[in-house]
């Protein structure tokens, strides 16, 4: 009788309490906008003008010339990682370039066709186009247009790295560890360019999968206060600030002529707001102890909704549009365990010159409820900045 009666009690204090919730009303705000007009009143006048002499053309005295196009030759085999979703070329891949002919091959698939490169001011552009180039015979179904992709070129004697340019609708990334054909040569110095090699760090999706929300990072962050600037010099920085924020574990991983960076799986609130202790990296949602009344009442009202979270920190001087594919949970939870962890010396190697930028994204991800899968969120309720402002990592890159 006397649980009976202590279970009695408990449910009317729960249904009392409720009764006294009542409803929650929501209070909308409205912002008013104010507009104003100002008027501007023009005057005219007439003057009589001298007639000017035509100018001379005058050669051009900078240290190159914009106008003068010169055609590069990348004839060679090179052997390394290719990306090109659209004719199903993925993973390991050799490229044989012979004059304006090329072949790429990954694994059993085989595409062919022609690539025309040009050099401008030390720029090398090139566009490939995949396929037969016969001109078909006249017909009233004529075949659909032959695939052909923008592209930037970086040739470093036996290294070529292929990457599409802002805008390009296709996406497509060549990378080489090094000509099949070319002897080993002794780097001397610090190297200005190239991509990492396959073998020592892994290849991070690129162009990376788009994220919740991203941010620049403003370059006086990373930068050394006087001197030259490396890219070890802002691997290093960038793990300080890390750890500062509570950070213990990152991971490495390579991207054109440069690196990423990349956070633990950690638990934060819906404000951006990381847990507390030992809570704050676990990868299941995160149920308190019910040591109070209020704990259990709290428990029936409130849904427990996990909100996860993943900062990737871009090093390159390669600008990048974000692919458009949804990254899953398991996916951003490996990323930490699948990456080096260090950088690579070659990478660390490279000047940090004015083309580099430095760019956080974050991969948000929410779970609805305990026995729900968490999905990515696209777009975050915070911008970038307001991410790293509350995991603490904008407030340690700020202080030197």
């Amino acid at each position: 009788m006397r649980e009976r009666s202590s279970q009695f009690i408990g449910l009317a204090f729960v249904l009392a309490f409720a009764a006294s919730v009542g409803c929650v009303g929501l209070g909308v705000s409205a912002q008013n906008t104010k507009s104003s007009t100002t008027n501007a009143t023009t005057s005219t006048s007439t003057t009589k003008h001298q007639p000017r002499r035509p100018k001379s053309k005058r050669p051009w005295s900078g240290r190159c010339d914009p106008t003068k196009q010169e055609q590069a030759d990348l004839s060679g085999t090179y052997t390394g990682k290719v990306n090109y979703p659209d004719a199903s070329l993925t993973g390991d891949a050799t490229l044989t370039i012979t004059g304006n002919d090329f072949s790429l091959t990954a694994g059993s698939t085989t595409q062919s066709g022609r690539i025309t490169a040009v050099t401008t001011c030390n720029y090398t552009g090139a566009t490939m186009m995949f396929g037969d180039l016969t001109p078909p015979p006249p017909s009233p179904n004529p075949p659909p247009p032959v695939p052909a992709v923008s592209l930037r070129v970086r040739k470093m004697g036996d290294r070529v790295t292929l990457m599409t340019v802002p805008g390009e609708r296709r996406s497509f990334s060549f990378g080489t560890a090094g000509s099949a054909k070319a002897k080993p040569r002794r780097r001397r110095g610090k190297i200005d360019g190239g991509m990492k090699a396959a073998n020592e760090a892994p290849q991070f999706p690129w162009p990376p999968p788009r994220a919740s929300a991203s941010v620049r990072i403003p370059d006086e962050f990373v930068r050394k206060p006087s001197g030259e600037t490396y890219l070890r010099d802002v691997s290093e920085r960038l793990t300080q600030a890390l750890n500062r924020a509570g950070y213990e574990e990152i991971s490495w991983y390579a991207v054109p002529d440069g690196f990423a960076l990349v956070s633990q799986f950690e638990q934060c609130d819906s404000d951006g707001t990381p847990l507390s202790g030992a809570t704050r990296f676990l990868d299941k949602v995160f149920r308190p102890p019910l040591r109070t009344p209020w704990d259990y009442i709290r428990k029936l009202i409130l849904p427990e909704v996990g909100h996860f979270r993943v900062i990737v920190i871009i090093v390159s001087d390669h600008p990048f549009s974000q692919r458009n594919v949804r990254v899953s949970r398991d996916e951003a939870l490996a990323w930490l365990s699948s990456g080096t962890n260090g950088l690579p010396q070659d990478t660390g190697d490279l000047r940090f010159t004015n083309a580099y930028l430095t760019t956080a994204l974050i991969y948000e991800f929410e779970q609805a409820s305990v026995d729900s899968g968490a999905i990515l969120k696209q777009p975050s309720s915070l911008t970038g900045k307001m991410h790293l402002q509350k995991c603490g990592i904008w407030a340690a890159l700020e202080r030197r």
